[in-house]
């Protein structure tokens, strides 16, 4: 199982030279949280300049075969407790992969790098 960073979703529903690889990623399914939901979509929005655009965009996941973990307390604290040096939504993914025992993140951002889940670019 993957975990799929919002910059992935992104660049999926974005025009960028990397769009149908990001999609392909989505297809195969993964893992992802609402808080990856909701900084898609607020990135989406501004690209597109569309709130009505993204939220088709994000709607879409919704038939996917992405697993989208709630953010709950106990995920929130956990990821607290995590010593990692991570800003906290990025806490937040990084204790939703290892949760979930996914095997890797999918992400461009490199502060993914070293921990005890592999990243891996698309």
């Amino acid at each position: 199982m993957n975990f799929i960073d919002s910059s992935v979703i992104v660049l999926a529903f974005t025009p960028n030279s990397n769009s149908e690889k990001c999609q392909k990623i989505i297809q195969d399914g993964g893992v992802i949280n609402g808080l990856v939901v909701m900084e898609s979509f607020e990135v989406i929005k501004r690209i597109l300049k569309s709130h009505e655009l993204a939220f088709k965009s994000i709607r879409s996941l919704m038939g996917s075969g992405l697993e989208i973990v709630e953010i709950s307390n106990d995920l929130i604290f956990d990821s607290i407790k995590n010593k990692k040096k991570l800003k906290i939504f990025d806490l937040i993914h990084y204790q939703t992969a290892l949760n979930k025992e996914c095997s890797q993140i999918i992400s461009y951002d490199r502060h993914f790098d070293n921990l005890d889940v592999r990243r891996v670019e698309p």
